[in-house]
């Protein structure tokens, strides 16, 4: 586990501050479509519509939203209902099943478990490829990178 950032104040007061070291802050991202609010462009579950808007708000107060993304945050809002909906059966009927054969009787895991697994990384992958996860934002953040060799002159 890497140690938590100190803060940049302390860092300045100490005389230890190196500002190619601090992250930069997250620059607006040209749309280059309609800019303006999102709009569902699917019909959507209720509760699949209130996590289109979180996302949307999300996108808007960094200065990101545009209709080009809808399809992709419609995508992603129905992703996190199909997995509440999942998590609420495994959590109801649990993670297996009992069957009865020849053999005897068997333990398989519930067909829920695995769509679920699959629905969490399609939402990993959509808020990556919207740039609303933390590893994306550092990237967002990162715009310039060193030129040359740092140790040449050793």
């Amino acid at each position: 586990m890497a140690r938590p950032r100190k803060d940049p104040a302390v860092k300045k007061l100490r005389g230890t501050l190196r500002k190619d070291r601090e992250p930069k802050a997250l620059a607006p991202i040209a749309t280059g479509g309609i800019a303006g609010p999102m709009v569902a462009p699917v019909p959507l579950t209720p509760r699949a519509l209130e996590h289109f808007d979180v996302i949307a708000g999300m996108l808007a107060r960094e200065g990101r939203a545009s209709q080009q993304f809808a399809y992709t945050v419609a995508i992603l809002a129905q992703r996190i209902d199909q997995a509440e909906q999942l998590q609420a059966t495994i959590v109801d009927e649990g993670r297996t099943y009992e069957t009865t054969s020849d053999n005897g009787t068997m333990y398989r895991a519930r067909p829920e478990v695995a769509m679920l697994s699959d629905a969490l990384r399609h939402q990993q992958a959509l808020l990556s490829e919207l740039m609303l996860s933390p590893t994306a934002a550092q990237r967002i953040a990162r715009t310039d990178t060193p030129k040359g060799n740092a140790f040449a002159g050793l």
